[in-house]
């Protein structure tokens, strides 16, 4: 009975599909054997209770588990797989649509490239092209020296060999100043003072005073870093007219945008130059009517002025430490300092006639700026002073005293226009000479012009001088000399031919001493 049990059970094993045959080789195996072995075992007995079956069949039935399981891990991967190809065609999709966007931005591109080089080409046959009135052929000996220091020029070598990369940016800048060129007409008409009628160039953007003062600080900087990269490729130096133009087209680009933050940077510094002594300067860098390096010169006073008044509260509070000095010194810088104060820093600053010269002109500045009277009349001064206390007779002399007060910032622009005026007026004949020799005026002269203006300065033209002095101020040869390098250079030069400078001073601006009131008179003799 066991034996016929247990080959129904492999009869039944055997009806299974082949594949599940071939998955339990192993087993299939072992009761091949048993089989063989079982007729030729007449007394051998072979133990298949019901549970030894039961244990058989949960055992296969656990691993058609695994094996279901595994192929629906399989699936599940496979899927996956597809929805990643499905992502992946979608991106290279994406990227090919970039590609034809990126293909027709670089058409355009070209397109406005070859429209660029199409105006620059107007433009410069536009510069090259004859003057509606030409000048007188006739042939002076101003024009034979000319010629002959154009000749000098072409055959004067630099002192140096050239840059490797000289060529590459000067090729790159004169595109960039071509087109510069063209926004310097809107700068033309608008910093003219001279010309009638409104511009023809329309402003649609109105400047703070603030975002003026960053606007002009930023250019600074940019054309100091600028000239230090020109210095290095033995490229010229720029006017800062010049490379407000280059400033802007590095910042905005195009065309339209430069000329519109040119023409709103020119307004306002014509709306606050009266009011603000910074932008005074640089509207008068911009017009070529002082040198650049003269900035320096202001912010040097700026920090005199400061220096001075801490010194002079460190003496008058000595027992105060240095953190409190400090306290009080920014009170005063935002507030106002006394009578006592301004004074004392003037007579430090000045000799004695511009000493007078700028305490008068603090005390018109009072004068004009307050609505009050200065006092009272005889006849009430009694009246007024009778029934009163000392403490209330004191702080009445310290309110009188207040009167005499003045904003420090009005303080110090008074000092920054005083040195404005004095430097415009050691500049000022030389300014007429140099405008006479820049034919174009646009701040650039090149060699032969810079030979002309030594001869009318009186200098030594003799040609070891002035070999010498081109090779400091044009070592290169460019042919470039602007305004403010000239300034700069011939500084000693410029200090004799201005001759009785401080004699003129004090014709144009001083006042005779007797025209002050006596405690001015007290103060300057103390």
């Amino acid at each position: 009975m066991h034996i016929l049990r247990f080959r129904n059970d492999l009869l039944r094993i055997h009806s299974e599909p082949p594949a599940f045959t071939l998955l339990h080789n192993g087993k299939m195996d072992i009761v091949q054997n048993a089989l063989k072995n079982a007729p030729n075992t007449q007394t051998t007995t072979v133990d298949s209770s019901p549970a030894s079956n039961v244990m058989q069949d949960y055992s296969e039935l656990a691993t058609t588990h695994e094996l279901r399981a595994a192929l629906s891990q399989l699936a599940m991967e496979l899927r996956r797989a597809d929805t990643d190809n499905h992502q992946l065609l979608d991106a290279a999709e994406m990227l090919e649509r970039e590609v034809q966007t990126l293909t027709e931005e670089k058409r355009q591109l070209e397109q406005d490239k070859a429209n660029l080089i199409r105006e620059l080409q107007q433009l410069r046959r536009a510069e090259t092209a004859p003057s509606a009135v030409p000048l007188a052929p006739a042939t002076t000996a101003a024009n034979r020296s000319s010629a002959s220091a154009n000749e000098k020029a072409r055959q004067r070598p630099a002192t140096a060999g050239p840059s490797p990369v000289r060529h590459t940016i000067s090729s790159a800048n004169k595109d960039k100043q071509v087109v510069a060129h063209t926004s310097a007409l809107v700068s033309q008409q608008l910093l003219d003072t001279r010309r009638s009628g409104p511009p023809t160039v329309s402003v649609n953007r109105t400047l703070t005073l603030r975002q003026l003062r960053e606007f002009i600080e930023e250019i600074y900087v940019s054309k100091a870093k600028f000239d230090q990269k020109c210095a290095e490729a033995h490229l010229p130096r720029e006017t800062m007219e010049q490379h407000m133009y280059t400033y802007l087209n590095q910042k905005y680009g195009l065309k339209s945008l430069i000329v519109e933050w040119a023409s709103a940077l020119i307004q306002a510094i014509r709306k606050h130059a009266s009011t603000d002594n910074d932008t005074a300067v640089f509207g008068k860098i911009l017009r070529n009517e002082i040198d650049e390096e003269f900035r320096f010169v202001q912010n040097q006073l700026k920090r005199t002025v400061s220096e001075l008044l801490r010194v002079y509260l460190k003496g008058k509070y000595p027992l105060k430490p240095d953190d409190e000095i400090t306290t009080l010194l920014k009170r005063r810088m935002s507030s106002s300092v006394s009578e006592e104060e301004w004074v004392d820093i003037v007579k430090y600053m000045y000799n004695q006639q511009d000493a007078i010269a700028i305490i008068m002109t603090v005390k018109e500045l009072k004068r004009h700026g307050s609505d009050r009277t200065d006092g009272v009349d005889g006849e009430n001064a009694s009246a007024v002073t009778r029934g009163i206390s000392r403490d209330e007779l004191a702080a009445a002399v310290a309110a009188d005293k207040d009167r005499n007060r003045i904003k420090y910032v009005d303080f110090l622009k008074i000092l920054l226009d005083f040195q404005l005026r004095g430097h415009e007026r050691f500049l000022q004949r030389f300014l007429r000479l140099f405008r006479l020799v820049d034919k174009d005026n646009n701040g650039i002269i090149n060699e032969a012009e810079f030979r002309e203006l030594l001869a009318a300065m009186g200098s030594d033209t003799t040609e070891q001088n002035v070999a010498k002095l081109l090779s400091i101020v044009d070592p290169w040869n460019n042919q470039q000399i602007t305004y403010s390098e000239c300034v700069t250079f011939l500084s000693s030069d410029l200090a004799m031919f201005s001759g009785n400078v401080e004699t003129a001073k004090h014709e144009m601006q001083m006042q005779p001493a007797d025209s002050l009131d006596d405690n001015t008179n007290d103060l300057l003799l103390e």
